[in-house]
């Protein structure tokens, strides 16, 4: 390995490691379920954001289409 001098610097890389994996562990697991609260987990939507939002897919969709037809 090396000097005795440098086990402790090996120690202090094994440990700061530990804590990098356990806190982008405990990153990905708070993004995937939404943290660990325990209330609901989506809000429901309104009826005039259902409609707006179904807007905005359908027009997207229009300029999608739009642009596949210039292009072709």
């Amino acid at each position: 390995m090396g000097t005795p001098g440098q086990y402790a610097l090996y120690v202090f890389c094994i440990i700061l490691g530990s804590v990098l994996s356990v806190v982008i562990g405990y990153a990905i697991h708070s993004m995937a379920t939404n943290g660990f609260s325990d209330g609901p987990a989506e809000k429901e939507l309104g009826e005039e954001q259902r409609a707006y939002m179904r807007e905005v897919r359908e027009r997207n969709l229009e300029a999608l289409i739009y642009e596949c037809r210039r292009k072709g």
